[in-house]
């Protein structure tokens, strides 16, 4: 019965509304490219763990360095107390019309609330639809989506980070 404990639920509180929020995932987040998507990563550490354990224990040891330096950025207050996931959706007018990008933001928010309880906590995501992205259904957006944590490492009781190559684009449905 773990699906009736989940919770599917998209309030406010998860969603990235002012664009200095939107401008530090940008600035100090990591970026994963994929042909539709791009989603960059920022990883907000428990305000009672220390930023080196936080980094250690949420990357691996490739990226740790990286992951270090932009904690030192972050101030104490700009941590995320209650360890939730952000997410803030960015489709631009390259996209298409009001009417193409609202249907693409739509999407892209159904697939993450139907898909946030497998991934991490402690984050704040942005993902930027690209134009190719337009004329996608659901399943093919989702699936996007669903590569682009899988390349970032996001996904729970998956350590291992999937490369671009063959491990990235399988999926298990």
């Amino acid at each position: 019965m773990e699906l009736l404990e989940q919770n599917y639920k998209f309030p406010k509180v998860e969603r990235l509304h002012l664009a200095k929020d939107f401008k530090k995932v940008y600035d100090l987040g990591v970026a994963y490219h994929s042909r539709k998507l791009v989603l960059f990563v920022l990883f907000t550490p428990k305000t009672n763990q220390s930023k080196q354990d936080a980094c250690s224990t949420l990357l691996s040891q490739s990226k740790q360095d990286a992951c270090s330096t932009l904690l030192r950025k972050i101030d104490k207050q700009d941590a995320c107390p209650t360890l939730l996931r952000k997410i803030g959706f960015v489709t631009g007018k390259k996209v298409g019309n009001a009417v193409t990008r609202n249907r693409v933001r739509r999407l892209l928010r159904e697939a993450y609330r139907l898909n946030k309880n497998s991934l991490v906590e402690g984050i704040e995501l942005v993902v930027m639809a690209k134009r190719e992205s337009a004329g996608l259904g659901f399943k093919e957006i989702e699936q996007e989506l669903l590569r682009l944590f899988k390349k970032a490492g996001l996904v729970k009781g998956d350590k291992e980070k999937f490369s671009s190559g063959s491990k990235g684009a399988t999926s298990s449905d």
